[in-house]
């Protein structure tokens, strides 16, 4: 109706783009800016909803899910088996963003000391076992587990598996 009289009575009209031109001026005078950690939250959001509608986008660790879907993304992702000589680890890039980082590993012994000050991480056990060393305590972890890592905290890994471990690494953007 407000359309009709526009297109109908030039002042309508004129009045319709006075009060967008306020708008514009309001905005454009206050320049808000929204913080690190909105724009952060609202991707995860786009993040999980790609999640549920692509399978082979690894769901979001640090929420409650069933495992069941970390083993179906590595299936939906058609990842290649390691060459049968490879030297320590084996990594594959899966699907990611900015804000989320996504890789798959195979790991025969382990791996060096390490730390992401940027980001938390989380890994999906998906075969084998091992021990990982964060903050002098070591803990163990098994196939169905996920191990997560605070951002800024340094930790390694030790296999404790016959054969080597693969799992689904998620690295997540704090703000």
């Amino acid at each position: 109706m407000v359309e009709e009289m526009a297109a109908t009575y030039l002042e309508v009209k004129q009045e319709i783009e006075k009060v967008r031109g306020s708008f514009k001026t309001f905005l454009l005078e206050r320049n808000i800016q929204p913080s690190a950690s909105v724009k952060t939250a609202v991707m995860n959001t786009v993040y999980s909803q790609q999640a549920v509608l692509k399978k082979e986008w690894v769901p979001l660790m640090n929420q409650p899910g069933d495992f069941a879907r970390y083993i179906e993304s590595a299936h939906a992702n058609k990842l290649e088996a390691p060459p049968i000589f490879y030297d320590n680890i084996y990594v594959q890039e899966l699907p990611s963003t900015r804000e989320v980082i996504n890789f798959a590993v195979w790991a025969k012994t382990g791996h060096e000391e390490e730390a992401h000050y940027d980001r938390n991480e989380y890994i999906a056990v998906l075969e084998g076992s091992c021990d990982m060393i964060m903050e002098g305590k070591i803990l163990s972890y098994k196939k169905g587990e996920i191990i997560p890592i605070k951002a800024g905290i340094p930790h390694h890994a030790i296999i404790t598996s016959q054969q080597p471990m693969f799992a689904l690494v998620q690295r997540q953007l704090i703000s």
